[in-house]
Order: C-alpha cells, then structure tokens, then sequence
C-alpha cells in the first residue's frame, strides 16, 4: 500500500479510490497522523463531514501542532453549521502557521439567519483561489518561473514553487501536450497547458514535488533532439538553441562566453536547498513538533491540554501544573491584550 499513490488519485480527483487507500493504510496504521488529516480531506470533498470531523478531531489529538488537521476539523465542524467551534479551530490553525484562514473565520462570525450561500467549494487545501485583475500582478501565479533541458530520450521541466506537497499538483500528460496546474501557498493557481515540439509517451511520463520545485519529466516517443520545447512560441518562455552531443549533463543557452560548470551550480542549488532552515511562525510551529514528538507522554498531555483549552494562548509542558488548572475559565491573554469570547 503506497502513501503515494493515494495522494496521486486525491489530486487526479479519484475521491473513492484514494479515500479506500488511504483506510487499507489506517489499518495496519491506525495512529498515523498525516493519514488521518488526509483522509479527513477527501471525507470533506465528498461531503461526509461528521466522518471526516471524526478523522481530523483524532489526527489532532495524536499530533496538536499540525496545522493541515487543525484546519480539516474546523471545516468539518464548519459545515456542520457548528460555527463558534469552527471558528475557535479556525483561529488554532492560524496560530499553527495554517495559511489564509481569516476569510472563514468572517465567515464563522456572520449570524445563521440569511447567512450567505458563498463558500469555497473546494473544502480541500487545493488553495484555488478567485482574484481580482488589480490584484493578479502581485501573486506568485504571475511570477512563476520554469526551465527546461532534455536528453535523446527526454525532457525536464522545472517549475521553480516552494513548499507544495503533490496534493496542490495536477499534471496532465498527452501524446503532444503537458497540463500543468500548480494551486500555490498564496492560493493564487497557476495553470499552463504546453504544447510540446514533438511527441511524447504520456504512460512513461511523471513529476516529482520537492520542497523547492516541481519536476516534470516527459519520456519522447522519437528519440533525438528538440530545437524548442513549444511547438509555438510563447511569451513566457525564450526560445532556445539545443547543443547537440551534450545530452550527458544539462546545456542552457548564454551569451557569456565564459563556460559555467552547471553540474556544480546543480549540486550548490541542493546543497542549499537541504540547509535551507524555516523562518517565523514555520520555524517556531517546527520547534513545537520537534517537542511533541520527543516528549514522553505527561509532556505531551499537557502541551495538548494547555494549547486547547486555552484556545492557543498558552503551551506549557508541565503536567503537575497543568493538570490542576482549567484554561477555559483562568484564560490569561497575552500582555497588551484581553481575553473575550467568541459572541463577544
């Protein structure tokens, strides 16, 4: 049973197949975090909410700091109309580092009577999103960047977006084209559909997610070389030249007439990419997983007990202390501030 494969049919949108993947899973790994919020995920697409509620509640019991199942189990609680215990999950995964969460925690805060019907569809973290033309020029849809290399017997395309997982991937792949969608952190979709200089083996074609950058690889149906990557000229992409017999490290075009030793810029790229360390709220929500997950287990009730029922304000470890203290009455908000509630 392969994690990889059921993220594949989640994101090919294969709702029924994935959802029993990812169960044959859970059962021999019933405990595993990242596959409870999974499956949470593809329940609120298919609309079984208290299932997926169900799943995601679990998930965040076994891991409190994960921001992807904090947010599933405030849209489950969502759209079961529980809305101040979505909105207090909602306000947990934003203090989780969980992106671009205000828009429902408005949206929990409007009243059951006339309530609007305009709600994202997409309840998964796909993160599409509608902008406005004013706003687009800003997005990281609009700066997407790719390059490409080939070999006689195929073709790389690298799109250079941080941080996706291969849910928030889509590739199609025909004879003569590559689809291409790229649902980014900033929920800006970036979309194109590449129309190849010859032909390819859609079944031998595949893409890989790292945390920098999405790989696609195309398998050509004729082996030899590409003078383009497009059957047509594009206004994003430079046509360029190919340098034969160099297929066995990659050739970009330049002007310079210095030679660059791309093998080593490739191997800098890695180097860099595996110190890279996180920064902020990512940096400060790893540090609390890095605890959790080496704590022994009065560490950990109370790092659960002290971050939920404070509602995020307070994270002790201290189970003698928290032990004997109740959150939800004795909340203390931070200097500067004052705790309210939530019809407040």
């Amino acid at each position: 049973m392969s994690l990889e494969k059921a993220d594949n049919l989640f994101a090919d949108d294969f709702l029924e197949e994935a959802l029993e993947l990812y169960s044959q899973i859970l059962g021999s790994s019933p405990q595993d975090c990242e596959v409870l919020s999974k499956r949470a995920a593809v329940l609120l697409k298919l609309q079984r909410f208290p299932e997926a509620l169900e799943d995601a509640s679990l998930a965040v019991e076994l891991d409190p700091f994960s921001a992807p199942a904090i947010f599933r189990k405030a849209m489950a609680l969502f759209r079961l109309e529980r809305l101040d215990e979505a909105r207090e999950q909602f306000e947990l995964a934003r203090r989780a580092g969980y992106p671009n969460v205000d828009s429902w925690i408005a949206q929990c805060g409007r009243s059951t009577e006339g309530k609007e019907e305009k709600r994202a569809e997409d309840v998964s973290d796909s993160c599409e999103a509608s902008l406005s033309k004013d706003a687009v020029s800003s997005t990281l849809a609009s700066k997407m960047k790719f390059a490409w290399v080939q070999k006689p017997e195929s073709v790389s395309i690298t799109f250079y977006a941080k941080n996706l997982s291969k849910e928030h991937v889509k590739i199609e792949f025909e004879s003569s084209s590559v689809s291409v969608s790229l649902s980014l952190p900033d929920k800006s979709v970036y979309s194109s559909r590449i129309e190849l200089f010859s032909t390819v083996i859609p079944g031998d074609c595949s893409f890989d997610v790292t945390k920098f950058k999405v790989i696609v690889n195309l398998k050509k149906a004729i082996t030899g070389d590409w003078d383009d990557l497009m059957s047509k000229p594009r206004g994003d992409v430079v046509p360029r030249a190919n340098v034969k017999g160099r297929f066995d490290v990659a050739s970009y075009p330049s002007s310079s007439t210095k030679p660059k030793d791309w093998d080593k810029l490739e191997r800098d790229v890695a180097e860099e990419e595996a110190t890279e360390k996180p920064e902020g709220d990512a940096a400060l929500q790893k540090l609390f997983q890095d605890i959790y997950s080496k704590a022994d287990e009065d560490t950990r009730r109370a790092m659960i007990k002290s971050f939920q029922t404070s509602g995020g304000t307070v994270l002790s470890t201290n189970w003698d202390e928290v032990s004997k203290k109740d959150y939800e009455k004795e909340i203390s908000a931070p200097k500067g501030m004052e705790p309210r509630k939530w019809s407040e």
